[in-house]
């Protein structure tokens, strides 16, 4: 973010405001509203691994992704996985 905002001559602030005019949240609701709904899709629509999945998301570990699911849902991963999914789910769509 730091180099972005010195490539564009702008300050995180500027930024902070701008996802808040645009989406009416905080720059860190935001992005764990963001992280969240793509984890539910790659748990819902593939059989990539929890600590794939926290990688691919940006959550960082496993243990990290378990305590943002815990917080938010008051479920695991796998727990939530098992929620999500229907039959026919896995493979669905082309996440890339």
């Amino acid at each position: 973010l730091a180099a972005f905002c010195a490539r564009y001559n702008a300050r995180t602030s500027d930024l902070d405001s701008l996802v808040f005019l645009l989406t009416g949240m905080s720059n860190l609701e935001f992005r764990t509203r963001w992280q969240l709904r793509t984890a539910d899709a790659l748990l819902c629509y593939t059989k990539m691994s929890v600590e794939d999945i926290a990688r691919r998301c940006g959550m960082g570990t496993r243990n990290n992704m378990y305590f943002i699911y815990e917080r938010e849902f008051n479920l695991s991963p796998t727990e939530r996985r098992r929620q999500l999914r229907e039959k026919g789910d896995v493979g669905r769509f082309a996440i890339k």
